[in-house]
């Protein structure tokens, strides 16, 4: 019973001391993430905020290919602002489609960089979970062996009893 007290100290002692490296180790891995999802989170504002600045521009741009006055009832009239707002309608559809391609790709593009540090992560967290299954594993075989110890001591005990029995 006393060796396997030891060995639960020991245990804890080995316990301590892999969770003290583990939480070292990631640490640096874990200020980085916080890095690249604030560079990344930017990346993706900035690109929204090209994209909206692009759109008004264009908004802009449609405005003016209308006439006023005179001249706009005219284009009315004939279907030619029919045709204008036709042409705008599909410029914006494709301009919008193209937007979200660019900001899809972006994410994609985002996720690969990101890949790597999981992938570390990952690695880190495997290495911890089996060092501490070490620890588990050599305690519960200690125990075990403590426990068969036991067993043949009583089994022991028992048979020379018997046979040395006074009744």
């Amino acid at each position: 019973m006393a060796l396997s007290l030891m060995m639960q100290g020991k245990q804890k002692q080995f316990k301590t001391e892999i969770d003290k490296d583990f939480k070292k180790k990631i640490k640096p891995i874990k200020v980085q993430c916080i890095r690249v999802s604030a560079i990344h989170r930017e990346e993706r504002q900035k690109l929204l905020s090209t994209q909206r600045q692009k759109r008004e521009a264009l908004a802009l741009e449609q405005s003016k290919r209308f006439r006023s006055g005179l001249t706009g009832i005219w284009d009315w009239f004939s279907g030619q602002k029919k045709k204008i707002t036709e042409k705008n309608e599909i410029e914006i559809q494709k301009v919008e489609q193209r937007d979200r391609q660019d900001y899809q790709s972006l994410i994609q593009h985002q996720r690969k960089k990101r890949a790597w540090l999981q992938d570390k992560i990952d690695k880190l967290k495997d290495r911890y979970e089996k060092q501490l299954l070490d620890i588990g594993v050599c305690l519960e075989m200690e125990q075990y062996i403590e426990m068969n110890h036991e067993i043949s001591k009583t089994s022991y005990s028992i048979k020379y009893e018997h046979e040395f029995s006074f009744e």
